[in-house]
């Protein structure tokens, strides 16, 4: 006899929303960031708020955190649980604009590729920053920076792009997400220019605070990144689930 339909689709171990799991990993590095923060200000508040320039500040940098010990372990796990998945994240949206009907011009086709090495490099250099402080090699560590950061913004441009062409006619929920990611954009730049002007008065004119100001900065441009990955939540709602099955022998009656 033929095994029958129960038999052949093994019942789920595990059946989860992928909106949930992305949720779960989008909130790890903003709580281990704001553990980092909390453990660095009790724990030895004077090394990572001081400068060359000797002047009072109150707020430390990412940088002199995620560099001092325990704050650079929290960060680390952190960092590698979230950025291992976001690999296949950026499979998931290759794969989702190359299903789109404007995906038959060359010039989509290209920048769709594009986002995929953008994508994939943002989290490479990410892993590199984080992993090689400023104070063991400081070179790599502002190179990687400096990667993470052309990346992430050539990234965002790209993906505006595509999701507004390749989307059109755009649904409710596209025009939503579409004006999540251009606020998030929008800060995400603002916030970065802005730090670099404030970084560039504190090393010129070592005023009081001026390099606390950097550091809130520095939050933001991270802190938007991360939201604006995050309305990956509302692209995929509801819309796929991870399933994981016991890898049994299909049974015959």
């Amino acid at each position: 006899m033929l095994p029958t339909v129960s038999s052949r689709v093994p019942k789920p171990l595990l059946h989860v929303s992928y909106r949930y799991v992305m949720a779960f990993m989008f909130a790890l590095p903003v709580l281990s960031l704001f553990l980092c923060s909390a453990v660095g200000l009790y724990l030895h508040y004077e090394e990572v708020t001081s400068t060359h320039c000797k002047v009072p500040n109150f707020m430390p940098s990412i940088s002199a955190l995620i560099g001092t010990p325990p704050e650079c372990y929290i960060w680390q796990v952190a960092i590698a649980l979230f950025s291992s998945p976001r690999i296949f994240d950026a499979l998931l949206y290759h794969n989702f604009f190359t299903h789109c009907a404007t995906n038959n011009r060359k010039w989509f086709r290209w920048m769709n590729r594009a986002l995929l090495v953008l994508h994939i490099w943002q989290y490479m250099s990410l892993l590199i920053l984080t992993y090689v402080g400023s104070k063991e090699n400081h070179s790599v560590h502002r190179n990687a920076f400096v990667l993470f950061i052309i990346t992430s913004m050539g990234h965002m441009l790209v993906f505006l792009l595509l999701f507004k062409v390749g989307r059109s006619p755009l649904s409710d929920r596209d025009k939503h997400s579409l004006r999540l990611r251009a606020f998030f954009v929008g800060l995400h730049f603002v916030s970065f220019f802005l730090s670099l002007y404030v970084y560039w008065r504190h090393n010129t004119y070592c005023e009081p605070y001026v390099y606390s100001i950097f550091g809130i900065l520095e939050y933001l441009v991270i802190l938007s990144n991360i939201a604006y990955h995050t309305v990956q939540v509302v692209d995929f709602r509801d819309d796929y689930y991870i399933s994981i099955a016991h890898p049994s022998r299909l049974k015959h009656t």
